[in-house]
């Protein structure tokens, strides 16, 4: 079926020394139900979340912070028009062979913040992934490590998730 990445938006980490991140108009639902008239029915939405969170322990997420409010809206959108929607971290911090092992509490922290704020999302309709395109300074094998911890913190407080994930570039 016919899918679209909503691009440039949500992951758009340039923008934030502009103090231009998000643009909160780039996406709304009168576009959004243009692309779902033209045909789409799934779409992409690439989100920086660990650029939002803090850098020190516990990693908070502001709850308010736009961007959540923005994939909200999204969220409603496509129960709305019935498209099915990814929800990408995008443009992670860096995940190397050097750090993958003291990055683990820092994405769980993420994770649980995400999960526990969409925890009643449909699970056939919305998937999470995980972590996007992981570069070749990880090996297949650590990020695994990573990868199983990080779906066992998601399942913990929501077995039903549809996760989605791939190995290292």
């Amino acid at each position: 079926d016919k899918g679209m990445n909503l691009s440039n938006w949500l992951e758009a980490y340039w923008s934030i020394p502009y103090n231009a991140y998000p643009d909160v108009n780039k996406f709304n639902r009168t576009k959004v139900q243009t692309l779902r008239n033209l045909g789409f029915n799934s779409f992409r939405l690439p989100v920086i979340f660990e650029q939002i969170a803090d850098p020190n322990p516990p990693y908070t997420i502001d709850p308010n912070h736009i961007t959540l409010r923005l994939i909200d809206s999204t969220i409603v959108w496509a129960n709305d028009m019935n498209f099915n929607l990814i929800i990408d971290n995008h443009h992670g911090l860096p995940l190397n062979n050097a750090n993958f092992q003291s990055q683990i509490p820092r994405l769980q922290a993420i994770w649980t913040q995400i999960i526990n704020r969409y925890h009643n999302v449909d699970p056939d309709r919305v998937f999470f992934e995980i972590y996007n395109e992981p570069q070749n300074d990880i090996t297949n094998a650590n990020l695994r490590s990573v990868m199983v911890n990080l779906v066992d913190t998601i399942r913990n407080l929501n077995p039903d998730v549809t996760l989605i994930m791939g190995g290292n570039h």
